[in-house]
């Protein structure tokens, strides 16, 4: 039998935190959505509720339930993800975001359709 995934008990600077981060609209969605699973934790509902009422599997409800326990606000996070190397170094990706801003022509815009 799977051992119950429960958060632990949250400190009160956790849950208000947590609570902000709920009601966030400036941070990325995935991190909202870990934040209320943890708040939904911490109020009683099991992984299958949690997982049905965030449209969320089961496993990842508990594989974050996890790391906060573990970690803490840190913990949800999201790490470092596998895939295809980098192909162009930031520096590179900086130097075109860069030229895509400076103007191509130096004639004023009047003079452009004369």
């Amino acid at each position: 039998m799977r051992s119950f995934a429960r958060v632990r008990t949250l400190t009160n600077d956790e849950y208000l935190a947590l609570k902000k981060m709920e009601r966030s609209r400036k941070l990325a969605a995935g991190k909202v959505k870990r934040a209320q699973v943890v708040l939904l934790s911490n109020q009683g509902y099991t992984r299958a509720e949690i997982s049905e009422q965030l449209d969320m599997c089961e496993h990842t409800v508990s594989r974050w339930i996890i790391r906060f326990n573990k970690l803490g606000i840190v913990g949800l996070e999201e790490g470092p993800r596998g895939g295809r190397p980098k192909v162009y170094s930031s520096e590179d990706v900086g130097v075109v975001i860069e030229t895509t801003f400076q103007r191509l022509d130096t004639r004023p815009p009047g003079e452009l359709f004369e």
